[in-house]
């Protein structure tokens, strides 16, 4: 992983992106390495392979009743994910449920509004997208 990391500091993405998924083939990988994989293969334009590797990073399992060990990231809920740091910050921030299908059209009005204001600013005499 580090020489997908090095590739990816000098924007090299798709290179990146193969190193990513030669490290995460031969295992012992993060979930942390399984985002970068994500972030290499979206940036280097393979957003369907982003999607598969974004999957792999987290599994909601319920904890049992009377299960007395602590709760790990396999236990959260999406409504105990929201009140985490990451629903907190004062960027951008969803949280959607894809095999529930909750959120996701907050999600496409979301995108589809950023978008729309990048396209006003590169294109202010194109009018396709409104």
């Amino acid at each position: 992983m580090k020489k997908a990391d090095s590739l990816y500091k000098i924007k090299k993405y798709p290179k990146a992106y193969e190193y990513s998924k030669k490290a995460i083939m031969l295992g012992d990988t993060y979930y942390s390495d399984l985002y970068n994989a994500a972030c290499n293969a979206a940036l280097s334009g393979n957003i369907s392979d982003e999607f598969k590797w974004l999957n792999l990073t987290y599994h909601y399992v319920e904890k049992e009743a009377d299960d007395l060990l602590p709760a790990t990231k396999e236990n959260m809920s999406l409504e105990q994910l929201k009140k985490t740091w990451m629903g907190k910050l004062n960027a951008p921030c969803l949280f959607i449920s894809a095999t529930k299908k909750e959120n996701l059209d907050n999600l496409r009005q979301t995108l589809y509004t950023m978008v729309k204001e990048l396209h006003e600013k590169r294109y202010p005499y194109n009018k396709f997208l409104y």
